[in-house]
């Protein structure tokens, strides 16, 4: 791409550098014994870099019900597609939903915890919105998180009522931290397993984009100790710089996470960036 200059047909890398760009010919005389990739005349070009990509959320995610709009266009279908999940959870695990977009729904209504409790009675639902900014929660999704017709707003959060009082169950910014923090500890408990998998799927997809290297803005403890032990099985082939937060989430300040690791420690498969704590921000910001 350099201007003036003739299309090359060959690069050579040695250790993660570029050593050589020319003609085939001139590119092996310069590199002499090498592996030899053939591309069959396709392209090379730089690794994107996702400076904000929630990959250790999205692996966990994989194993939540997706209900975004290609497969939920009406309150009924999310019921039933819900219902149809809880059958085969195992006990005690929490029925987690994910992507669910309100604007693409009949009115551009929220789903309720009556839709919920509708789907699955006997154990905690907690549906994501495609934000990740809000939620929606069943009634013993909002009883283990301690939430009732008394609990305040917190600051920088909504707990939407309806005219009575009583908790609707859409859960907006802060508010959402301790359903969703219990939700992501039932996933972690029951799917931790999978977890280097889903990373290597995870990373597979991105790949096929053209993105070489993240950063993860949200990891806590847990997420830590996760990618580790991707890394430690070899399913971590992506590149990642880590935010690392409160195990609590990213809506709650987190100096006991100033006692770990300093920014720029690791090395080029994980290096801690920037601790993450949200100051302010916009009412359902989406992504």
């Amino acid at each position: 791409m350099a201007k003036g200059a003739a299309p090359c047909d060959a690069v050579a890398f040695d250790r993660g550098r570029i050593v050589a760009v020319g003609s085939r010919a001139e590119v092996m005389a310069a590199v002499g014994v090498a592996d030899v990739v053939e591309l069959d005349g396709r392209a090379v070009v730089p690794g994107f870099i996702d400076v904000h990509h929630h990959m250790c959320s999205a692996a966990l995610l994989l194993h939540a019900v997706p209900c975004g709009p290609a497969r939920v266009r009406s309150h009924d279908e999310l019921v039933h597609r819900l219902a149809e999940a809880a059958r085969g959870l195992p006990d005690g695990a929490w029925l987690v939903g994910s992507d669910y977009d309100a604007q693409r729904l009949p009115d551009g209504r929220h789903p309720t915890r009556e839709h919920l409790d509708a789907a699955c009675a006997d154990r905690p639902v907690l549906l994501f919105h495609y934000s990740h900014h809000e939620v929606v929660a069943g009634s013993l999704a909002l009883r283990a998180a301690g939430i009732d017709r008394n609990s305040p707003d917190p600051p920088g959060g909504v707990i939407e009522r309806d005219r009575r009082g009583t908790p609707t169950g859409q859960l907006i910014e802060t508010a959402m931290g301790r359903c969703a923090a219990l939700a992501e500890a039932s996933l972690v408990e029951h799917h931790a397993g999978d977890f280097a998998a889903s990373i290597a799927a995870h990373a597979a997809r991105l790949f096929a984009s053209g993105i070489t290297r993240i950063h993860d803005p949200i990891v806590n403890p847990t997420m830590e100790r996760l990618y580790a032990e991707a890394r430690a099985s070899g399913q971590l082939r992506i590149p990642i710089v880590t935010s690392p937060l409160a195990p609590g989430g990213f809506m709650e300040a987190s100096p006991e996470r100033l006692d770990g690791a300093p920014t720029g420690e690791g090395d080029d498969a994980i290096r801690i960036g920037q601790l993450k704590i949200v100051l302010d921000g916009g009412e359902r910001c989406a992504m």
